[in-house]
């Protein structure tokens, strides 16, 4: 029988063929090669990735009560106070009805520091609720424009954060330390 074999074989190969075994080729059941790798670690890098993009918008529950005790001790640092609705509602033009809410502002129209946390179940609530934040932001801008300096450069680095179920705004000279401090409430 081995010398059928090996006249089979001399005859395959003196006709040009190949076998398998001497190509290289292990059949599809043994393809292990740099694409099938690639796209294995493409699918790892992708859900690696899509569990740090939920992991980022997952929030908890937290009583705004938490929330303002974690920024009470920056806000009072800053000169500012809790704001009323009507305070609110003068500076943003929102109604935040629905919503719950916690604001900080200053007594003085010539500092810009203020701190605002609202939070909603409603995402279109919250998305309305962060345009009013940019227009204040840019209303605030145009307002101390020139002669502002110090305003100005705040605003240009204030904080608006979009995360679950709440909205972050923060204008101050601490303004990570006040960030730091609603994610840690909310992480």
């Amino acid at each position: 029988m081995r010398e059928t074999e090996h006249h089979h074989r001399s005859a395959a190969v003196s006709r040009g063929t190949r076998y398998p075994e001497r190509d290289g080729s292990r059949g599809r059941e043994g393809n292990r090669g740099p694409f099938t790798i690639a796209k294995w670690g493409l699918i790892l890098f992708l859900l690696i990735y899509i569990g740090l993009i939920l992991r980022d918008q997952t929030t908890k529950d937290v009583d705004l009560s938490q929330i303002r005790q974690a920024l009470q001790a920056g806000a009072e640092g800053a000169g500012l106070s809790e704001g009323d609705l009507n305070a609110f509602r003068k500076r943003f033009g929102f109604n935040p009805e629905g919503m719950e809410w916690l604001y900080f502002a200053s007594g003085t129209l010539m500092n810009v520091q203020e701190a605002l946390v609202m939070k909603s179940e409603d995402p279109d609530a919250l998305s309305a609720a962060e345009a009013a934040v940019n227009a204040r932001i840019d209303s605030q801008k145009e307002a101390f424009a020139g002669y502002g300096t110090n305003q100005t450069d705040l605003l240009e680095h204030a904080v608006v954060l979009q995360k679950g179920d709440y909205l972050f705004y923060a204008v101050s000279e601490d303004v990570e330390a006040w960030e730091s401090a609603f994610l840690s409430c909310i992480r």
